[in-house]
C-alpha cells in the first residue's frame, strides 16, 4: 500500500472533483510539452525505483544474481517479479475502486438524513 501511495496510484478519490486532489495535480497544470514529459518520466522512474526496492529488499530478496551471466538472468527474474507486483497492484486498484463506488451511497444516505433532520428542525421551531 505504501508503494501505491508514494507513486500516486491509489484510487481513493477522483483528482478532478475535489480540492484535495487538485492540490496534487496543480503541478501538472503548470507544465506542458517537453517539461510535462520530463515530469511524467520522472514519475515513472520514481515508480520503477520504489517498486524495485520493494521487490528486491522487502518481498523477494532472494534470486539476485551476480556476474555477466547473472545480469542477463536477473533481467528475466526482475521481469517476473514486476509481473507479480503489477498483478497485485491491479487487484488492489480494482477492489478499491469498487469500494469507492460503495462509499458514494453512504455519503448520500448521510446527506439525506441531515436534510430530513433540518426539515424537522425548521418545522418544530415554527
Amino acid at each position: 500500500m505504501l508503494w501505491l501511495f508514494e507513486t500516486g496510484k491509489l484510487p481513493i478519490e477522483s483528482s478532478g472533483l475535489s480540492e484535495m486532489g487538485m492540490i496534487d495535480d496543480a503541478l501538472l497544470y503548470e507544465y506542458s510539452g517537453k517539461l510535462l514529459g520530463i515530469l511524467k518520466w520522472s514519475s515513472y522512474i520514481k515508480q520503477y525505483l520504489l517498486g524495485s526496492v520493494l521487490l528486491n529488499v522487502f518481498l523477494f530478496p532472494w534470486l539476485l544474481q551476480t556476474g555477466p551471466l547473472g545480469a542477463l538472468l536477473d533481467i528475466f527474474i526482475m521481469f517476473l517479479k514486476w509481473i507479480f507486483l503489477i498483478s497485485i497492484s491491479v487487484i488492489i486498484n480494482t477492489t478499491l475502486a469498487k469500494l469507492r463506488l460503495f462509499k458514494v451511497q453512504d455519503f448520500l444516505a448521510v446527506s439525506f438524513l441531515l436534510s430530513i433532520l433540518s426539515i424537522i428542525i425548521v418545522i418544530l421551531t415554527r
